[in-house]
């Protein structure tokens, strides 16, 4: 998470972060996760990220996580499948 520049259209891992800019909560809690994470790194801690969220938000209802609504709202169902011989 970082601050577009005038010349930048894409936010990428070596975008800056500009600390005298506002932020979203979600963008705050994201930098102030990942400078944990680097500073374990640099005390010798193995570390591994796993980034499996999903963002819940207004406004896209028909992409992103957004369809998950437009897809309940709809009665969509959703049984995974079992194999048999895996239950005990």
């Amino acid at each position: 998470m970082g601050d577009l520049k005038e010349n930048e259209s894409v936010i990428t891992e070596e975008t800056e972060w500009n600390p005298e800019k506002p932020h979203s909560d979600y963008a705050l809690s994201k930098f102030g996760a990942e400078m944990e994470i680097w500073r374990a790194e640099q005390e010798g801690l193995p570390c591994v990220i796993v980034n499996p969220g999903v963002i819940l938000g207004i406004g896209f209802w028909d992409s992103g996580s957004g369809e998950i609504f437009t897809k309940v709202k709809k009665k969509f169902r959703f049984t995974p499948m079992v194999q048999p011989d895996l239950c005990v």
